[in-house]
């Protein structure tokens, strides 16, 4: 059933696919209407006859709107930092050394264990010394300090790595004129 669905799917695709990547030609306009006929409301004079097969041109010419001029945008590149990184270097740091000092609090009384990065290998020493050592607690701790200098890693990665981002800056628009009289609501 599914793979029907997906024959369907792709097959629709490839038959609207030319529609999609046509370029359509952008309608015509109608001609500009000039100044002093937008402003009186009369529709524009028809267009004058030109000079075909060696014939005269017409002695006054049409008056055409002068054209606007948009600015044209602006594209550069920007160097960022790699703030993801940072983030998740931070919380795997914080995450895992919590957990180590929810978990593993009582197993040392030296102030040397509260050391983020440190503790869990200050522990694994002192683990390590005991006559009876636990190798469940020796494998956990060793996968915490990992788990804490991993952390370190992606922070020091996310900071000093930087990607580039294209940025296109576009023009602020000219004000818009208002069609209606200034003491109209």
């Amino acid at each position: 059933m599914m793979r029907l669905d997906l024959w369907a799917a792709s097959a629709l695709g490839v038959l609207l696919w030319p529609c999609w990547t046509d370029a359509a030609e952008p309608p015509a306009l109608p001609p500009a209407k000039p100044p002093a006929a937008v402003e009186s409301g009369e529709s524009p004079a028809p267009a004058q006859p030109t000079a075909v097969d060696g014939g005269e041109a017409p002695a006054v010419a049409e008056a055409t709107a002068p054209a606007t001029v948009l600015p044209t945008p602006v594209i550069s590149t920007e160097r960022r930092r790699r703030f993801n990184l940072i983030i998740a270097g931070v919380s795997t740091l914080l995450a895992a050394y919590t957990a180590d000092r929810l978990l593993a609090r009582d197993l040392s009384q030296s102030a040397a264990s509260w050391v983020p990065l440190a503790g869990p290998w200050w522990i694994l020493s002192e683990e390590s010394a005991r006559p009876n050592p636990s190798s469940a607690l020796q494998a956990l701790l060793v996968v915490d300090g990992l788990v804490q200098l991993s952390g370190l890693a992606l922070t020091i990665t996310g900071t000093f790595l930087r990607f580039d981002r294209v940025v296109l800056r576009l023009p602020s628009a000219p004000p818009l004129r208002s069609s209606l009289p200034a003491g109209s609501p």
